[in-house]
């Protein structure tokens, strides 16, 4: 069994600015990342918006920054955590200047400034339709190049290591070929969200939520799992998953959506219209879907000016073409895709849990910053902002255990390579049972949809040696329960 100073399971733009905030402020301290694929299955590295920061003092203002968050989340989120972060995100964003990210500027030298929906100025930090490709290349590349930086790749997370005095210790993972323990004196889950338990999701297929599954077996309190965001335009494919996300900042640019009659109708619901915030779109599209005989509706940015779409979205643009649609003449089928958990591990401002030496940071942990909504291009703002502040306390407490952990190890997992048992059966009854925790409040439907989960569960938790997607599918219906029963106990919102 392998150990070191620091273990981070996740290698998005959470886990990785940890990584480097850590070898920052502690000098002696070894790093070990784990990611569960490689380095470019993230939810981070498809980001396409930007990163919301307040450059532009003139027409906007940490203040606007500050409500703007708030009223997203519904007022629900953390004041001070959102102080935190409208006051860190611009400093964060000149540290990755100074560390060579280059955003896109106006011809004066200034950043260029994008808009989004539920934002009330222009303050997107971007690099045309792919900043989170761009942050993740930086970010890999320094780690890379750090002595005390270990990354290893297809490492898969199944259970977390618990010491004598009920510290987390460590982790089991499964790395293709066999299981495999990791001690550490502090550890770190940026694992991401759970996307793959819907049937339209923009997040890729390692978003699984084995972070929040890990978290909860180990003790840790998980809360606001009733909040999944859903991206209003993610661009329509019957059989696809993930679907491909077309970027806040589309709409942001001037894009109208439009109903099969032409007709532009979110305003209907908000007076802010497509730039309302995305859980107002999303609802607007799907009261639409409702009397539709048609599964989409249309993004319309067909008065663009010639060329702007191509050379301001070119990664989406590409995708279009792919697709046979030219975005100056055609329309664009978009419909409403699960996006972004903004629940999860609760954690606060330092990324502890209320496991010792267990910290959360980025999309599986819940800081109360969302509120029940995220306001666009902040995921990456908290990601960057917070983990200064976890890889710090990270030390501190790794540094308080000076002695080697006695473990309680427990059963070692048993993963195999066998083939899956998990039937198409299986895998459509975990859609029909999510399918209703979208967008529907009805009791019954919810109740029903727990007793699947709750079946399905049973079906896989008696077998004790699975294939490794078994094991998977296990952790999402584990998660698929935690979030239908805080869904249903949640309070009538409408």
């Amino acid at each position: 069994m392998d150990s070191c100073d620091l273990i981070i399971i996740g290698a998005g733009v959470a886990g990785l600015s940890a990584a480097l905030e850590a070898v920052r402020v502690c000098p002696k301290c070894e790093v070990v990342v784990l990611s569960k694929s490689d380095f470019s299955m993230s939810n981070s590295h498809f980001a396409q918006g930007g990163i919301a920061a307040v450059f532009d003092r003139v027409n906007d203002s940490i203040e606007k920054h500050f409500n703007d968050t708030l009223l997203a989340g519904g007022g629900l989120g953390n004041p001070a955590m959102i102080e935190t972060l409208v006051m860190q995100a611009p400093n964060r964003i000149l540290d990755l200047i100074a560390n060579g990210v280059d955003f896109d500027t106006e011809s004066d030298g200034a950043l260029a400034l994008g808009l989004e929906g539920g934002h009330s100025a222009n303050r997107i930090v971007h690099q045309k339709d792919h900043t989170g490709k761009s942050l993740i290349d930086n970010l890999l590349h320094r780690a890379k190049q750090h002595p005390r930086i270990q990354l290893l790749k297809n490492q898969h997370g199944l259970r977390l290591i618990k010491d004598a005095q009920g510290n987390c210790a460590g982790i089991w993972v499964w790395n293709g070929k066999e299981v495999k323990g990791y001690t550490a004196k502090s550890v770190l889950l940026a694992t991401g969200g759970c996307g793959q338990l819907f049937r339209f999701t923009t997040n890729p297929a390692v978003a699984t939520g084995d972070g929040l599954a890990m978290a909860s077996y180990m003790g840790a309190s998980i809360s606001g799992l009733a909040y999944m965001q859903f991206h209003p335009t993610a661009l329509y494919a019957k059989n696809e998953n993930p679907l491909f996300l077309i970027s806040e900042a589309v709409r942001g640019a001037g894009a109208y959506l439009v109903n099969h009659h032409g007709e532009r109708f979110v305003f209907k619901l908000d007076d802010r219209g497509e730039l309302a915030t995305r859980d107002v779109v999303s609802k607007a599209i799907t009261g639409e879907l409702k009397t539709s005989a048609y599964p989409y509706v249309f993004l319309d940015a067909r008065h663009f000016k010639h060329g702007f779409f191509k050379s301001s979205f070119p990664l989406i643009y590409s995708k279009l073409k792919q697709r046979r649609i030219d975005p100056e003449t055609d329309l664009i089928p978009v419909c409403p895709a699960a996006h972004y958990l903004c629940g999860g591990i609760d954690v606060d401002k330092y990324g502890r849990t209320n496991v010792p030496g267990l910290f959360a940071l980025g999309e599986c942990a819940n800081s109360g910053l969302q509120g029940k909504n995220r306001l666009a291009s902040n995921a990456l703002s908290e990601a960057l902002v917070f983990a200064k502040y976890v890889a710090e306390e990270m030390c501190v407490f790794a540094n308080e255990r000076v002695q080697k952990p006695d473990l309680i190890l427990g059963d070692k997992p048993s993963v195999s390579n066998e083939k899956s048992s998990v039937s198409s059966y299986k895998k459509e009854l975990l859609y029909k049972a999510t399918d209703c925790l979208s967008y529907e409040d009805n009791h019954f439907l919810l109740q029903k949809a727990g007793v699947d989960l709750q079946e399905l569960y049973k079906a896989f938790s008696s077998k004790k040696c699975v294939s490794i997607q078994d094991w998977i599918f296990r952790d999402l219906v584990w998660v698929a329960n935690l979030m239908c029963m805080q869904r249903f106990i949640m309070p009538n919102e409408k």
